[in-house]
């Protein structure tokens, strides 16, 4: 299945110019223009898409209300456009998350995934911002 990921990178790298591939570990890193990072990922000996941005880091001083608004903004994955918003426990980063069967995606539809995710992680990032003006004054 890391083929068939690779092959739509490929195609998205002659697109926008920049050279794009998984590496040994199943990975390949974007830079967004928002600043964030887009980890796509292919795990060995699954046929399963997964993407991910550290959108930003906990911040040391949180308290209970900004934990439990974050959280908020996962119900029903409205706000989060499909995706999961979670804390990565070994960076104490707050992470986007995105899963999605390969044999369910043709290069269009990866394609616009990977758009949605970069749009959704940005808006994420500025949504969480807020919440940290205000919970954290």
């Amino acid at each position: 299945m890391k083929s068939v990921i690779n092959s739509y990178l490929q195609e998205l790298a002659q697109k926008v110019n920049l050279p794009l591939a998984l590496n040994e570990k199943g990975q390949c890193y974007l830079n967004h223009s928002s600043g964030l990072d887009c980890i796509i990922e292919v795990p060995d000996n699954q046929s399963i898409l997964f993407l991910y941005s550290p959108v930003m880091p906990l911040p040391t001083n949180y308290n209970k209300e900004l934990l439990f608004q974050v959280l908020s903004l996962n119900l029903h994955q409205i706000i989060t456009h499909g995706t999961t918003l979670a804390i990565d426990p070994s960076t104490h980063y707050f992470v986007l998350c995105f899963s999605k069967p390969i044999e369910s995606l043709n290069f269009a539809s990866f394609e616009n995934i990977l758009g949605n995710f970069l749009e959704t992680a940005s808006s994420i990032k500025t949504q969480l911002l807020e919440l940290m003006n205000t919970n954290l004054e």
